[in-house]
């Protein structure tokens, strides 16, 4: 299971990534993206898990079934800080799954995304990084998320 420097470290790809296809036509990858997105969120949740296990029930999610069961109790824990994310990152979960099965299997038609998915799978995300990293913010008070550090400081 990834730990916290792990975690950190897919996320900075993650992030670099988005950075150098901003000029790109976002048509050409919107199903790249749309999962990029998504995975990039899992890091983000699994960082929190990993470095707050007392606030999760478990420091590592064995699948997105188990990981999403989690996100469920989140939300309707009033006083969780992370209760806001919950329906921005099942949003990122169905459009990644949508992106990453379209084209497995002509009996089960998926509709394609568009550019208004990405669009969503966009702002979902960017409420999920800010949510995020005000919670390890929140947490260790001085210091910021890991991913957000130099590398080197990991």
């Amino acid at each position: 299971m990834p730990n916290l420097k792990q975690h950190s470290k897919r996320i900075r790809l993650s992030l670099a990534w988005f950075d150098s296809v901003k000029s790109t036509d976002p048509k050409v990858f919107i199903n790249p993206l749309t999962n990029e997105y998504f995975y990039c969120a899992l890091h983000m949740f699994e960082a929190c898990a990993v470095a707050f296990p007392s606030s999760f029930s478990k420091a590592h999610f064995l699948s997105h079934t188990d990981r999403n069961v989690e996100i469920e109790k989140i939300r309707v824990a009033p006083f969780h800080q992370l209760n806001s994310i919950a329906s921005a990152y099942l949003a990122l979960f169905d459009l990644s799954k949508r992106a990453r099965y379209l084209q497995i299997s002509e009996r089960y038609p998926v509709a394609p995304l568009r550019s208004e998915d990405l669009k969503t799978a966009r702002d979902s995300f960017a409420q999920v990084k800010a949510a995020v990293e005000k919670f390890f913010l929140d947490v260790y008070a001085e210091k910021t998320a890991p991913w957000l550090a130099r590398p080197d400081a990991d």
